[in-house]
């Protein structure tokens, strides 16, 4: 699964060329990418980055396209029940 880090690394080709454009070390790049998200600290100077040399990045590029288990919510099965309510029946 690509991460959000390697998804917005890739838009500008190099973990060099990204670092350059961001003006921090390639070293926190790979951090990044390792870490899989780019901190919010960061994400403003990365947009602005793009900006500057046409890359196309959105704001949006920044989280994480939902699962289709993640976009609707699952309804409680009544019959499970956690742990704690155990204790607390029992």
């Amino acid at each position: 699964m690509t991460t959000q880090a390697e998804r917005i690394i890739s838009k500008f080709e190099t973990q060099d060329a990204l670092a350059d454009a961001v003006g921090v070390h390639q070293s926190a790049v790979a951090m990044w990418k390792k870490r899989g998200f780019i901190p919010a600290r960061q994400q403003q100077a990365v947009l602005m980055a793009a900006a500057n040399l046409g890359v196309p990045l959105k704001p949006e590029d920044f989280f994480s396209p939902a699962t289709p288990d993640d976009s609707v919510a699952k309804p409680a099965d009544p019959t499970e029940t956690s742990v704690a309510t155990a204790k607390r029946v029992a």
